[in-house]
């Protein structure tokens, strides 16, 4: 099993210097007024995913850094249990809008009797390659090759907005010692980076608030037959929250690919119909549902997802997370607007934004049972800095000139 236990988050679109959030259960939703961070939060797992992906940070990522700082700065927390292993992750990185850099991976670990407390893996922010030397000569060995390899490795990926410690090259080049270096300590460290790589390529789902859904694309023979598979897994579901709607894959005809192999063009259709002309709501239900079947049925998913009750019924958002608080397996971060699940799902699984820059993320306590969250929620805006009606009137008018 794999979570997220805990994110801090520095300098950071509009969070200035620090915010801090604790993820305490396996489902946790972000509620607050526009522009209080509840959508950084999604950005920012968006951005831990691309770095731990080994990918190129996107130039959008370096125009989020608060407008007052040189850079941000992110501190994320894992954990992860397998049998009798239990292993607590530290990785924190710090980026400006040309690089990531002073990346920091620590991490405690214990197996039975054995027990490791918590100590850096790799450290590169004040070395040419990284420290401390002891877990160097682990992962890299005292070949020379070797040093001027990841040398040069660290200066490329700098110049590519990429990680150092999650580069496919230094990676290739730990994992050729696994071909010569069995030992305890060295497994130990290479079944934390893997675990890590792994997580991200295929268990952690970030959905943002906007759905892409093209008209067509092209695929290879394999990747049309998993793309059936999962049209044929999300058809299980849909007619239970949409009512005689289902999902089928049009092949349009063949195209050479980018390798010169022959690709298939395909188009989603719903009932037959191109699924471009259904209605924004069928498209968010659609978009988010295999991230929903995966984290139902498998412990070590996490799904992020920004504005989770867009275009749907309100009383159908309520279902589904009430559902998912209920019986998912996995982890579940969500944002929204509708305030539906302040009735019907327990108070600790909701966190709220503010706009105070020293306590950003908040968690109501103290309510009692036969209160109303939501209620209470609305009543605090109300006595809050919040935008009134007559503010807004106010400005109307004054925008007439």
């Amino acid at each position: 099993m794999k979570r997220l236990s805990r994110i801090e988050i520095y300098n950071f679109k509009n969070i200035k210097e620090r915010a801090e959030l604790d993820f305490k259960n396996s489902i946790l939703g972000l509620y607050g007024q526009n522009g209080s961070g509840k959508t950084a939060l999604i950005d920012v797992l968006d951005l831990i995913k691309t770095i731990l992906c080994g990918q190129k940070v996107s130039s959008d990522f370096s125009n989020m850094i608060h407008v007052d700082a040189d850079y941000s700065r992110i501190v994320v927390q894992f954990t992860i249990d397998e049998n009798e292993r239990h292993s607590e992750i530290d990785y924190s990185f710090k980026f400006n809008r040309s690089c990531i850099y002073d990346e920091i991976l620590s991490y405690a670990y214990t197996d039975g009797e054995t027990r490791v407390v918590k100590s850096k893996l790799i450290d590169t922010s004040n070395s040419p390659t990284f420290c401390p030397v002891s877990k160097y000569k682990s992962l890299i060995g005292t070949s020379k090759e070797n040093d001027l390899n990841v040398m040069a490795i660290k200066k490329m990926v700098r110049k590519e907005f990429r990680s150092f410690i999650f580069s496919s090259e230094f990676l290739e080049v730990v994992r050729n010692r696994n071909n010569e270096c069995k030992d305890e300590e060295f497994m130990r460290h290479m079944y934390i980076l893997e675990s890590l790589v792994d997580f991200a390529n295929y268990e952690l789902f970030v959905v943002k608030s906007k759905c892409c859904i093209d008209d067509s694309m092209v695929l290879s023979k394999s990747a049309l037959d998993v793309y059936k598979r999962k049209i044929e897994s999300m058809n299980r579901v849909l007619p239970y929250l949409v009512p005689n709607l289902t999902m089928g894959v049009k092949v349009l005809g063949k195209e050479l690919m980018w390798d010169s192999s022959v690709g298939y063009r395909v188009e989603l259709v719903s009932n037959k119909i191109p699924f471009k002309y259904e209605s924004d709501g069928v498209k968010r239900i659609v978009s988010i549902l295999q991230p929903l079947i995966e984290i139902f049925n498998n412990t070590s998913v996490v799904v992020a997802i920004d504005d989770l009750d867009c275009g749907i019924h309100e009383y159908l958002f309520g279902e589904i997370v009430k559902m998912m608080s209920e019986q998912a397996k996995g982890q579940l971060i969500f944002t929204a607007h509708n305030l539906r699940p302040m009735e019907i799902i327990n108070k600790k699984f909701l966190v709220f934004t503010t706009t105070d820059p020293d306590n950003r993320y908040v968690r109501y306590k103290n309510i009692a049972a036969h209160n109303n969250l939501r209620d209470v929620y609305l009543r605090d805006i109300a006595l809050s800095d919040f935008v009134k009606s007559a503010e807004i009137s106010y400005g109307l008018r004054k925008a007439k000139g």
